[in-house]
């Protein structure tokens, strides 16, 4: 729903605005962080970055050979161990990204961020990243340093105050080119083999999410689990890493007609009784989610529980969760709900305090008995079409 999408782009503006009241004096503490340069993701046409499928074992086995031993004394990993290891990847908050040839389909490089929660810092997070090796036959395309731009940008999301990684001396100077720095000194203490034929168990699968409105994947990934959306909609583009997600739905007017000509192509169509938006069923049905979000807020802005059951017939195991906010605390409370159905509920209410916070930091900013301004929230322009009862609260 465009009211909710605001509220969200409105708590990103508002916490933005707050860093300086709230979060200089954690940054004193922890350190720098990465630059935005140098996790910027170089732009390339020829390959693309996506979270790991059961479908590259071969080939990530051939990447990490180049890397490092994969035997051991379990003998080598399994095709059973890999499924393994990605349907416990949620659980252990661990991303494994790869680069993917735009035109063979080949893997070229892969590298995974696992994120360690911590007491101190106020509860902070660090990520630490693992594993990073490109192909010795793709050396030199900006492989690595797209890679490792990317689990930046999921640390970031994740709520890691810094990144961490081990590297070899000869490398060092790789790393720092992407925004990294020397610190501190690495300690090992070698604990020797497991026990022979010993694997650890499964562990509970993931859940599939497929969010349907653009706010409630901004939600999801900045809850740190943008590693579970299999799927979006038209309109989720924030952030970036959500457009490589298979689009589920589509409108069924032009939304780039002129906006006279749109709202009139919307309210026909609303007026005949048809859905505003199609849902692509087979795509979503091969997607297989555990979990759908969507609203019911407005037919008009998003994709409804009513579309989304005329649509999925075919998913009767799956959560439909609903939101319908009003107010900010109601936003703020949605958090909540989609954290839960996620099986995240801490990370929700661990978020939300965070940002009652920061909003909270804003008040001293504000001059007392400065006038308060008045404001016009028009949804729609032309024609003008207020937001109605949508709104803060009083306003």
């Amino acid at each position: 729903c465009q009211f909710l999408r605001c509220c969200v782009a409105l708590l990103c503006l508002v916490l933005r605005d707050a860093d300086a009241a709230f979060d200089a004096t954690a940054a004193a503490r922890s350190g720098p962080l990465l630059a935005p340069s140098a996790t910027s993701m170089p732009s390339t046409q020829d390959f693309l970055l996506r979270t790991a499928e059961p479908r590259d074992f071969a080939a990530m086995c051939e990447l990490l050979s180049q890397l490092t031993v994969l035997d051991g004394p379990c003998g080598p990993p399994t095709r059973g161990d890999w499924e393994r290891m990605l349907a416990g990847a949620a659980a252990r908050e661990q991303s494994i990204v790869v680069a993917e040839d735009a035109h063979s389909g080949a893997l070229l490089g892969t590298a995974s961020l696992i994120v360690e929660h911590k007491l101190v810092r106020g509860c902070g997070r660090v990520g630490h990243v693992e594993d990073v090796v490109t192909h010795e036959k793709a050396r030199g395309r900006g492989v690595g340093r797209a890679l490792l731009g990317r689990l930046a940008e999921l640390a970031r999301e994740a709520g890691c105050y810094k990144v961490i990684l081990d590297c070899a001396d000869k490398n060092a100077a790789f790393y720092e080119k992407s925004g990294y720095r020397r610190a501190e000194l690495q300690m090992r203490l070698d604990l020797g083999p497991p026990q022979r034929g010993a694997r650890p168990p499964a562990p509970a699968p993931s859940k599939r999410v497929l969010s349907l409105l653009s706010a409630s994947t901004e939600i999801v990934c900045r809850l740190g689990c943008a590693h579970l959306l299999v799927g979006r909609s038209h309109g989720c583009d924030d952030p970036p890493l959500a457009t490589a997600l298979p689009v589920v739905t589509a409108p069924r007017v032009d939304p780039n007609a002129p906006s006279l000509q749109l709202d009139e192509a919307v309210r026909a169509q609303a007026a005949a009784g048809g859905p505003i938006y199609q849902i692509r069923s087979e795509l979503v049905r091969s997607l297989r989610p555990d979990v759908i979000i969507t609203q019911e807020q407005c037919r008009i802005c998003a994709v409804t529980p009513e579309d989304v059951d005329a649509a999925c017939v075919a998913l009767p195991s799956t959560a439909l969760v609903t939101i319908m906010p009003v107010t900010l605390d109601d936003v703020l409370g949605d958090v909540v709900t989609i954290a839960a159905a996620l099986g995240a509920p801490e990370r929700g209410r661990r978020l939300v305090a965070h940002m009652r916070a920061r909003l909270g930091a804003i008040a001293p900013l504000v001059p007392a008995g400065a006038p308060a301004p008045r404001v016009a929230h028009l949804e729609w322009l032309p024609p003008p079409v207020g937001s109605g009862r949508r709104g803060p609260p009083g306003g």
